[in-house]
């Protein structure tokens, strides 16, 4: 039966994973839009490094209260969640950037259920700051489609999804 520490140090390391996830959508999103979005690129490459960040803190956390912390890598959700960024994201930034709006939302919601928890203060802290990060990412994305393409699809209950693409790249 697994003890309260076990369920904190589960939920860590699902964090991560989570994050490892997004460091890999991010990827495929970065590779695939147009250069020329030069502060669209690089926000998106400062928020792939917070995610970087976020699987070294969850580590050095669960290790300072006694955890093992299991090596990361791309798991099946992570492989769905990286190919479906992939194929958006090679229509355009527009849809790029919806890909990561749907990833954000994700993260968003663990890490806000992760902060309802029971945990140790050291974790709680942590958890709680990188749900800042979160949060400052998603309305950074949303700003960036309102901006460049009228609304975000965040804010819509039409958010595509990739059953519902149709593949057109709304103008600017």
């Amino acid at each position: 039966m697994a003890t309260g520490q076990d369920r904190v140090f589960e939920r860590l390391i699902a964090l991560a994973q989570l994050d490892v996830d997004a460091i890999l959508a991010y990827e495929q999103a970065i590779k695939n839009i147009d250069p020329d979005e030069g502060p669209i690129v690089d926000a998106l490459v400062r928020f792939q490094r917070d995610h970087e960040r976020h699987v070294v803190d969850l580590r050095d956390v669960a290790l300072a209260l006694g955890g093992e912390f299991p090596e990361l890598k791309r798991d099946v959700k992570g492989a769905v969640i990286e190919g479906m960024t992939a194929a958006l994201s090679k229509v355009g930034t527009r849809s790029a950037l919806v890909a990561m709006t749907q990833n954000e939302m994700l993260t968003n919601s663990a890490y806000k259920s992760a902060c309802e928890t029971t945990m140790p203060e050291i974790a709680r802290q942590l958890v709680e700051a990188h749900y800042e990060d979160e949060k400052r990412h998603i309305a950074a994305i949303s700003h960036a489609l309102r901006e460049k393409f009228g609304r975000s699809d965040a804010e819509t209950s039409e958010a595509p999804t990739l059953s519902g693409f149709s593949g057109r790249e709304q103008s600017v």
